[in-house]
């Protein structure tokens, strides 16, 4: 419903511009000219070419989009195997902390005792 009611917004919109913009105009494409072309089908025609334009461009983005879901699989698999290094790396240290803790303990308990 809402895009109704924007795509009528719109369209009056062009109407009224097209009801003040009817001056002819002369379009040169180099040596190609085209006279008497009122200015209001030169501004639609180009906000319609620059929207294809914009279309294509999604369109191969998309299209090339499925080829950079294979990158992102790999850079997720490669964060995933430092993620487990660096959980191991901290489990090691986690035990070596544990190691010092306890010959400090130990090393309590004999100068206590003497």
């Amino acid at each position: 419903m809402l895009a109704i009611l924007l795509a009528v917004i719109f369209g009056l919109g062009v109407g009224y511009f097209a009801t003040e913009n009817t001056v002819p105009v002369a379009l040169r494409l180099g040596d190609f000219v085209i006279e008497n072309v009122p200015l209001y089908l030169v501004a639609v025609g180009s906000l319609l070419v620059g929207l294809v334009i914009a279309a294509l461009f999604y369109a191969a983005r998309s299209f090339t989009g499925s080829t950079t879901t294979l990158g992102k699989e790999r850079d997720t698999s490669m964060l995933e195997r430092d993620m487990a290094n660096l959980k191991y790396r901290v489990n090691e240290l986690e035990t070596a902390n544990n190691h010092v803790r306890l010959e400090r303990s130990s090393d309590a308990r004999i100068s206590a005792v003497s």
